[in-house]
């Protein structure tokens, strides 16, 4: 089972807001990255969705010019053959609430609202060292 929307029609999409992709080490949800969609896209929906902005980072992992749709699509890819699934959650109808979102979630890939490096190896030992905490119980979300 490799990537899960969660909540996919709850509420309807397209709809603006912030999402999160975590996966799970034992009981425990690790959150990989906290992010959000608002104002009007030009692509296949013409409103805010954040069920979009998911399926473009899980979907953009192989391409030479390093985003951070890039980089979330490449960590997704690293959590899926490590851990066998990584899943996408709707967390907010409101985007002005990423950063709040942001600190209660603690996400792997960020330090705030910025991604905390563009080199994907060293995204991948933060991956690891945070499973390792959570699995001697000192970081992960209950």
């Amino acid at each position: 089972m490799p990537i899960i929307f969660d909540n996919v029609n709850n509420p309807a999409q397209p709809i603006a807001g912030v999402y999160r992709w975590y996966f799970k080490v034992g009981a425990r949800k690790l959150t990989l990255y906290v992010g959000k969609a608002s104002g009007p896209r030009k692509s296949l929906f013409k409103r805010a969705s954040t069920l979009f902005r998911g399926i473009s980072e899980a979907s953009q992992n192989h391409t030479s010019a390093i985003n951070t749709n890039v980089l979330v699509g490449q960590a997704i890819a690293y959590v899926v053959k490590t851990y066998g699934e990584c899943h996408w959650e709707h967390i907010s109808n409101n985007p002005d609430e990423e950063e709040m979102l942001v600190g209660k979630h603690r996400p792997i890939l960020q330090s705030g609202l910025n991604i905390f490096s563009r080199d994907i190896s060293l995204l991948q030992k933060k991956i690891e060292a945070s499973v390792e905490d959570t699995q001697i119980g000192e970081v992960a979300e209950p």
